[in-house]
């Protein structure tokens, strides 16, 4: 059975199009190098007035200084007050970790345009009354934020989002090929009709179709981890996610992180989204192997597998027109369970702002979707496998 799978695995990777996919990805991974080691900028007008660009590996070195001073400390009164006195009043453009999060917490009133009729110039006026409270900002914070510098696991998500996406598209082109290429090149008479034509031949081709989707998927989150570690450091483990997520999610999500005892760790968040890009490229390959198994050629295997996966996503488009589907209703939870929507809804507030109620106690999608997108993958699967052994041969 293990020689069957390798030289299923040889076949598909030997397809043109699957190593154009490949290609795609090392394009992918290489935009990730230059972009971290070359391109990342960060700016800082000090008080004097003097204004910096730092660009790359130096960018990141420059935030972690900033950030230093901060490193393992509760987010509290005090914490804020000495973000202020690095940041003072005056104007100031910078990309760290601290300023965002002492952003969130100043309160500016008013914040308007104000015209100075002697010079004959608007400006914007703004004064800062003082601190926002901890718990407005973040309704969870009976459980207090624990800083840890974590520049990685950051970039990290990001890159992830990119790899996971990719993967789910790669995850449906590579499976609609895996029986579906057999009927195209009218091989499918001798192996149906061969000693391994049936059972065997279909879990080997089933296993290599989803193996070699969830294999592009972990080799290059794999090389995405290895590069934004070297270039960031190890350190931001165990620091706070909401600390993270607090500069682009709302209340809502934060407050929904209490699923954990308010305290879901930088690693555990990223876990999670693995787990949930890991169980969307599963799903889509197992769905797309069906399909693939009931077809009559490449071409048809992937156009009505491309039609199946993106379906959702239009009925959701239908329906918005006539009803507002708003970030937490019940229609969005149901078609956030869609691998397409994942795609479209990218984004931090996908993972906790959505809850499903199952027996009284309230679960987040980033529990729920991969629950059942590998449920349903291990169902497609068999399917898949049933149908290509009783398939007829041609005469």
């Amino acid at each position: 059975m293990l020689n069957l799978i390798l030289n299923e695995n040889k076949k598909l990777l030997k397809n043109r199009i699957v190593q154009g996919i490949i290609l795609l990805f090392c394009v992918l991974f290489i935009y990730f190098a230059v972009d971290i080691i070359f391109l990342t900028h960060s700016g800082y007008d000090k008080k004097d007035g003097e204004f910096k660009i730092y660009e790359g590996l130096q960018a990141i070195e420059w935030e972690k200084e900033q950030c230093k001073p901060f490193d393992g400390k509760i987010l509290n009164e005090d914490f804020l007050a000495e973000a202020e006195k690095l940041y003072g009043f005056d104007y100031i453009v910078s990309f760290t970790e601290i300023y965002f999060i002492y952003n969130s917490f100043i309160d500016r009133s008013p914040f308007d345009t104000v015209y100075d009729p002697v010079s004959g110039t608007a400006t914007v006026g703004e004064v800062i009354e003082g601190f926002k409270k901890i718990e407005d900002v973040i309704p969870a914070a009976s459980s207090p934020a624990l800083y840890c510098y974590s520049g990685a696991y950051e970039v990290l998500f990001q890159k992830l989002g990119f790899v996971g996406i990719l993967s789910v598209v790669a995850a449906l082109i590579i499976s609609a090929l895996v029986f579906s290429q057999e009927y195209t090149s009218d091989t499918d008479v001798l192996l149906l009709t061969s000693k391994f034509g049936r059972r065997r031949l279909a879990i080997a081709k089933s296993i290599s179709g989803i193996s070699v989707s969830v294999g592009l998927f972990i080799i290059f989150t794999l090389l995405s981890a290895l590069l934004c570690f070297c270039c960031y450091g190890f350190s931001g483990a165990d620091g706070d996610i909401r600390l993270s997520l607090i500069r682009n999610c709302d209340a809502k999500v934060l407050e929904n992180l209490s699923f954990f005892g308010n305290s879901v760790s930088n690693i555990e968040f990223l876990s999670f989204a693995f787990l949930v890009f890991f169980s969307a490229v599963s799903i889509v390959s197992s769905i797309t192997l069906l399909i693939s198994a009931l077809s009559y050629g490449s071409f048809s295997a992937l156009s009505i597998s491309a039609g199946v996966f993106i379906l959702p996503f239009a009925v959701r488009a239908i329906v918005n027109t006539y009803e507002y589907i708003n970030a937490y209703s019940k229609l969005h939870s149901i078609f956030a369970l869609f691998p397409v929507n994942l795609i479209a809804d990218w984004n931090k507030d996908l993972w906790w702002g959505i809850n499903y109620e199952i027996f009284g106690k309230l679960y987040p999608y980033a529990v729920i979707f991969p629950t059942i997108a590998l449920i349903l993958t291990v169902l497609f699967f068999f399917c898949s496998i049933f149908v290509y052994g009783k398939r007829k041969v041609k005469v």
